[in-house]
């Protein structure tokens, strides 16, 4: 008998802007924690797997006007995944976080301090940030002047560093031992430096918050360009992918076998989080 195979579900919250923001007067609004409440909790009802949150780090603007951003207008993921991990029990956690605009070190506790308050719920959905259109009318881009930096770095740069930031993460992730706090006592001999010495980052660790209740929380990609599509096949347990015709040009072959080799792909890591019934909750 073949195995029985079962659909796995996310739910992505689009921002102000975006065409659920409708002009009734009684509309939910984006800063009030409340509504962040209301959607985690009616998706953990409705047994989706996990939610996620997108990332926006400029106001779009167009000719001098801005114009309806579908990531903006809200608090910031990382203080509202501890919130809503208080308000829910099993559903997965996932944060928008650009590996372009961060530090690895402070990323690292961050990810793993969500992790250990959600009980090993939380999920990073590794973006390089995209340089938006405001470069072209404003003479500069606005993503890079938002953070101190003269030019956004170009496609294949952020994928480079993308794929050491995310290999230095884990790294941080793993210098603590699984019982290096064994009965409440530190262990000294099982939390260790890391010594790493990188194209882009020198970082000697360790971490100062204890190894993840997962070991490494979830990894999201979601690119789709080449440079995307290689650090999806070689961090992601996750891969988003959108559905497109059949006329469309397909990837290249050789991404595609490194995709399909990931043991865990698309949401299925998560194998029903939000059902009470799955060993991985229970």
């Amino acid at each position: 008998m073949s195995e029985k195979k079962q659909l796995h579900l996310g739910v992505f919250l689009q921002g102000v802007g975006h065409t659920i923001a409708w002009r009734h007067p009684d509309h939910a609004k984006f800063t009030e924690f409340e509504t962040y409440v209301r959607f985690a909790q009616t998706a953990e009802r409705g047994k989706f797997d996990f939610i996620f949150f997108g990332e926006g780090l400029v106001v779009r603007e167009h000719q001098g006007r801005f114009f309806g951003p579908i990531v903006n207008g809200r608090p910031d993921t990382i203080a509202l995944l501890p919130a809503l991990a208080a308000v829910t029990k099993k559903i997965g956690l996932a944060a928008t976080i650009s590996s372009t605009y961060n530090a690895p070190y402070e990323l690292a506790r961050q990810l793993a301090s969500i992790d250990h308050v959600s009980d090993g719920r939380a999920a990073w959905n590794v973006v390089t940030t995209f340089s938006n259109s405001a470069a072209k009318d404003s003479g500069g881009d606005q993503v890079a002047y938002n953070f101190s930096k003269e030019k956004h770095l170009d496609h294949a740069t952020r994928y480079d560093r993308a794929r050491e930031f995310v290999t230095l993460i884990k790294k941080l992730w793993d210098s603590w031992e699984d019982d290096a706090l064994a009965s409440g006592q530190l262990d000294r001999r099982k939390v260790h430096s890391i010594e790493h010495h990188g194209e882009w980052f020198s970082v000697h660790g360790p971490l100062d918050v204890p190894r993840p209740p997962q070991g490494h929380p979830v990894i999201i990609q979601a690119g789709q360009s080449d440079d995307g599509r290689d650090l999806a096949a070689r961090v992601a347990d996750v891969i988003f992918s959108p559905h497109r015709p059949r006329r469309r040009r397909r990837p290249k072959p050789r991404t595609t076998a490194r995709c399909l080799a990931r043991p865990r792909l698309v949401a299925t890591y998560w194998a029903n989080r939000a059902d009470t019934t799955s060993p991985m909750w229970t």
